[in-house]
């Protein structure tokens, strides 16, 4: 008879080399089983408006369209004779890479990824078609229901200026179609570099080795020029109102309801608990209540954004609803969310929401990119090197009392709620 697998605690800790290069942090683990290497890392650039962030977005997806010694077409058939990827991705203020190889294929990978990094071609023809896919992917985008809802929430709860703030669509095509070759490669000349270069490579591998390619290949990479900086552009006042936009063709409501939060970086465990609890998973409260109890809705989660240091979160729920149902939706909605802002957390209701949410990470740490996502995670947290089994630790560790806290920062009386979908009945 075979054993139950228990959730109870990680699986033993492996051990991690942590080295410091002289570009940036290197944090690898040895799987003896696998044959694969599995590459993830990301380095800090810096805030911006909604420009800023269309123009590094674009340089971004050119990184790996050629660099000054490969061209496209050698790039892609370099990875695909050995079935590996490479992939960039901008986001808030990181740039982050990944990449998925055969161990044996890491003295091709690692100089390949540092030419995309430091030296990318940035041809004239690639630039204009990587602009037509992303205004492309932009109009796409604000034709869904949910997006358009999450854009107009973002200028609800986030002023101009701020990361979360989404422009409209109008104004970043206009900024989009503005930008050409000289913008691009001025951006990365002056916003791309080693800093705080984080690189974890989990595999079959000797990771102080693969260490050394790393530091052969980006020893001389250096932080932009561009200082660094928070992001101070003010602050929009609570005001937990409710916005309607009509979208033709929709025959059902996209709904948002969401508040901007701050947090320590110590509360990202309770937080990241608590979300789980509320609607992150399909064991949550909002899940039992709105879809399995009151059969209001077939789709509904919660998301949270992380906030950071110097830059404010936000917290959502996103519920699908029929015209039939809306308001009896919302309010249901609305009441959970009181509920559980007022501190209406059993002690058997944690602990079995706790021991689902140690399942669940174990699962997702159980594949090398899966670890590897989860390790830099924490590093970009400025956590350090959090094994799986210390953040299990932590996990136990999460009191009623701590969750409290950490929902009670949802402000009921705050929340802003966006609804898209049919024009409303007269």
């Amino acid at each position: 008879m075979n054993a139950k697998p228990s959730f109870d605690r990680a699986p033993p800790r492996r051990a991690a080399r942590d080295l410091a290069l002289d570009c940036g942090r290197f944090v690898g683990m040895r799987f003896d089983e696998s044959p694969l290497a599995a590459l993830t890392g990301s380095f800090r650039t810096p805030r911006g408006d909604g420009r800023m962030a269309l123009l590094q977005q674009l340089t971004t997806r050119l990184l790996g369209c050629g660099t000054v010694r490969r061209d496209r077409r050698s790039i892609a058939d370099a990875l695909e004779r050995r079935g590996a990827s490479l992939s960039f991705e901008a986001g808030t203020a990181r740039i982050a890479f990944s990449a998925l190889a055969c161990a044996d294929d890491l003295p091709m990978l690692a100089p390949l990824l540092a030419q995309c990094l430091r030296e990318p071609r940035f041809d004239p023809e690639d630039v204009v078609r990587e602009r037509a896919q992303l205004a492309a992917e932009l109009r796409y985008a604000a034709q869904d229901p949910h997006m358009l809802a999450s854009a107009v929430l973002s200028r609800r709860l986030f002023e101009a200026g701020h990361p979360h703030h989404e422009p409209s669509l109008e104004q970043r095509i206009d900024w989009l179609e503005a930008l050409g070759v000289d913008d691009v490669r001025a951006c990365h000349e002056a916003l791309f570099g080693a800093n705080e270069l984080l690189v974890v490579a989990l595999g079959g591998f000797d990771p102080s080795s693969c260490a050394v390619e790393f530091e052969q290949h980006l020893r001389t990479w250096r932080p932009p020029r561009r200082p660094i900086t928070g992001t101070d552009a003010g602050a929009i006042p609570p005001r937990g109102e409710t916005t309607r936009i009509p979208h033709s063709g929709s025959t059902s409501s996209s709904v948002l309801i969401g508040t901007r939060l701050t947090f320590d970086v110590a509360d990202g465990v309770t937080a990241w608990l608590a979300n789980r609890i509320l609607g992150g998973s399909y064991a949550s409260r909002l899940v039992a209540s709105l879809r399995e109890r009151q059969a209001l809705t077939y789709s509904v989660r919660s998301e949270l954004i992380d906030p950071q240091s110097d830059l404010d979160g936000l917290w959502r729920v996103a519920i699908a609803l029929g015209e039939d149902k809306l308001e009896r939706g919302i309010a249901a909605t609305r009441a959970e969310l009181e509920r559980f802002a007022d501190g209406d957390i059993a002690t058997d209701e944690l602990d079995r929401q706790r021991r689902a949410a140690i399942g669940a990470l174990l699962v997702d740490a159980a594949s090398l990119q899966g670890m590897g996502a989860f390790l830099l995670r924490n590093l970009e947290r400025g956590a350090g090197v959090v094994h799986v089994d210390a953040f299990v630790e932590a996990l136990a560790a999460v009191s009623t009392p701590q969750l409290q806290r950490v929902a009670a920062a949802l402000q009921p009386a705050r929340l802003e709620t966006v609804i898209v979908g049919p024009e409303p009945e007269a």
